[in-house]
């Protein structure tokens, strides 16, 4: 649906209309600046009532007053929070926090491997424990009944945020079944397709299927008919705990979050980032070998290292240029300034493993070229060192290649998804 709004727009005389980030069935969401808070970005959602039947508008009010409401009142680091409702006579607009990001599913689609490790898979799972635990033990407890990766955001500082409450519901106690079947194909528990009222069992489901995508790359739909990937390494109790979140009997399933959580904690390292793994902790021997070679080699103390430093400082600066505006590119609405700074720090920490084995190598060379009576201690490790920086760089070359060879592969294979397969959700 196309939205009323144009970039520049000043929406309600305070919200200055910045630019089109989204559009759903009966709506579109914009990116805005509210001027009567010092400027602050916000998300706001246009419904065009005009262009709905009859039947779309009693959805979506349906939809609309059940989010809204939900939201107004919940308070959660990983919820979104809602900040004003208001209305025209053609258009319903609701003002929400604006989450600067990716889902989990733009992150999957970019990932090296395209899946993620145990341990940040486990570290998601953790977070998303605890803010469905905040809902169900609402009275009467919320079901969120749609978790997968696309309705999972996580901003550029790795905060996890649980979005679109279209079809979320509270359980009714004594109701034999849900108004209707809801839910995205393959993450939906069975129960949510009219067998019965779906409780917090469902979430349960959800979250399951979801690490099982992040751990393998896979569809769920994909799964059942080709298998898991058989280079896919997933320890036998994560596996026996996602095994039973998904099994098709609500009774066989972990009883609560808290237990599911219990299980997923200890393969959740602090260290594991969701958005980018902490490789540079892994590569910290070759950034301090290629500095310590400089001393080795006296390098540091001749008239080439002042250009050397001034020529790596520039490549530095320029590879973090050219990631935040790659980034900046694949954003719906552009990067604010504290996610470019944020984006920019985290390349200066991965530069620094090249440039450690740049390093290493221009100072064995100049080694053997302008100091030839280097004492045996000194040439022992300036070759060793090098000897590391190479089988490093090149072993992380070939894994990188293996991935985009295998991404390519997937992208080559994978078929578009048919009518029957697409979500049936409301905006």
């Amino acid at each position: 649906m196309q939205g009323s709004l144009k970039r520049g727009t000043l929406l309600a005389s305070r919200y200055r209309i910045l630019a089109r980030i989204g559009e759903g069935g009966y709506g579109t969401v914009y990116k805005a600046r509210d001027r009567r808070r010092h400027g602050k970005l916000v998300a706001i959602k246009e419904i065009n009532m005009a262009t709905l039947s009859a039947q779309e508008k009693i959805e979506v009010t349906d939809t609309f007053n059940r989010e809204s409401m939900l939201l107004s009142w919940l308070s959660h680091k990983s919820l979104p929070r809602i900040y004003e409702q208001f209305t025209d006579p053609e258009h319903w607009y609701i003002v929400m926090e604006y989450i600067e990001g990716q889902t989990l599913e733009e992150l999957l689609a970019r990932s090296r491997k395209g899946r993620l490790s145990v341990a940040q898979t486990a570290r998601i799972g953790v977070v998303l424990c605890d803010v469905l635990s905040h809902l169900h033990r609402q009275s009467p407890s919320i079901i969120f009944r749609d978790v997968k990766p696309g309705n999972i955001m996580l901003t550029y500082w790795d905060r996890l945020y649980l979005i679109d409450f279209g079809i979320a519901r509270r359980f009714r106690p004594g109701q034999a079944r849900d108004t209707g079947p809801l839910g995205s194909p393959g993450y939906a528990a069975p129960e949510q397709y009219g067998r019965a009222q779906t409780t917090a069992k469902a979430d349960i489901y959800g979250l399951g299927i979801t690490l099982q995508t992040l751990l393998t790359g896979k569809e769920p739909l994909e799964i059942r008919l080709q298998g898991v990937p058989p280079d896919v390494r997933v320890p036998w109790k994560l596996q026996a705990l996602i095994d039973r979140m998904t099994d098709p009997d609500p009774s066989r399933r972990p009883s609560n979050m808290a237990e599911v959580k219990e299980t997923l904690a200890p393969y959740a390292s602090p260290y594991a980032s969701p958005s980018v793994p902490l490789a540079w902790l892994r590569w910290w021997p070759m950034i301090y070998l290629g500095f310590a070679s400089m001393l080795q080699s006296h390098f540091v103390d001749s008239s080439f290292a002042g250009p050397y430093f001034l020529l790596a400082l520039a490549g530095i600066l320029g590879y973090c240029v050219f990631s935040v505006m790659r980034t900046w590119r694949a954003a719906p609405a552009g990067l604010s300034v504290k996610a470019a700074m944020l984006i920019a720090g985290k390349h200066v920490l991965f530069s620094l493993a090249p440039v450690g084995l740049l390093t290493g190598w221009v100072s064995l060379l100049y080694a053997l070229l302008a100091r030839p009576h280097l004492s045996g201690w000194s040439a022992l490790f300036l070759w060793t060192a090098c000897a590391v920086f190479t089988f490093l760089q090149v072993a992380s070359f070939m894994i990188q290649r293996r991935g985009g060879y295998e991404r390519r592969q997937r992208q080559r294979t994978s078929a578009p998804p048919s009518a029957q397969q697409q979500v049936q959700k409301r905006p």
